[in-house]
């Protein structure tokens, strides 16, 4: 990750601003905001907060967001790395991406929670699963940059699997829906935390592990490929 490119830099920005428009324009002093309810309000911060991480996880691990010095599957295949240590390694920049933007987002999230009188362990646990989800997009948007050499390919590939995340699972059937990120926050912001979003997390931990070791597997292809030709 190249954070203090100027890409970088105009990305924190722009997240920044958006989520901090969103506070001053539902602040309390301006009663019933869009119509919507306190909780509604906690609701949908968190929910922007995890749409925007997942999306910034995954597109700058993807290549559809280019950050200056970030490179993708098919140029580490070239290096001299092991393929495992490649895998991991894109586990852990997605996490420290995904970690990194939720903590320049916790002030501004602290303030419109606490401003609607929420609970500060709501947004302690929106922000773990904020993190996990995160993870696992940017894990597989690293696999799915290698897949592809069409950027248009790449980019309609990449939305089609967010649509499947955020919208798809949303409309499964119970208790599947549980799978969907989006109503796992509402419901803990509107109930609390529970012991099945738990599982939840872990699930998506096992699919970014799942996701480290495709990578793997594509590099070493890449590798037999090219030694083949």
């Amino acid at each position: 990750m190249r954070l203090g490119t100027s890409q970088g830099i105009w990305t924190q920005t722009a997240l920044l601003a958006a989520c901090g428009a969103l506070v001053l324009l539902t602040l309390p002093s301006e009663p019933g905001a869009f119509g919507l309810r306190d909780a509604e309000l906690i609701s949908l911060l968190l929910t922007i907060q995890m749409l925007a991480v997942t999306y910034l996880s995954s597109a700058v691990a993807s290549s559809e967001l280019a950050l200056e010095g970030e490179k993708g599957i098919p140029d580490l295949a070239m290096s001299a790395f092991p393929a495992r240590t490649i895998a991991a390694g894109k586990w852990l920049s997605s996490a420290g991406y995904a970690l990194y933007l939720v903590a320049i987002l916790l002030p501004l999230v602290v303030l419109g929670t606490a401003l609607r009188g929420g609970q500060m362990a709501t947004v302690a646990w929106a922000g773990v699963l904020t993190v996990v989800v995160a993870t696992a997009a940017g894990v597989w948007g690293a696999w799915l940059g290698g897949c592809f050499d069409s950027e248009f390919a790449r980019t309609m590939v990449h939305w089609g699997a967010l649509a499947a995340l955020f919208g798809g699972t949303a409309v499964l059937p119970d208790p599947l829906w549980a799978a969907s990120p989006i109503r796992t926050v509402n419901l803990l912001v509107h109930s609390g935390w529970q012991w099945w979003m738990g599982v939840v997390g872990t699930v998506y931990l096992a699919i970014s592990v799942l996701g480290v070791r495709l990578i793997a597997l594509q590099v070493e292809a890449a590798r037999a490929e090219g030694r083949g030709g």
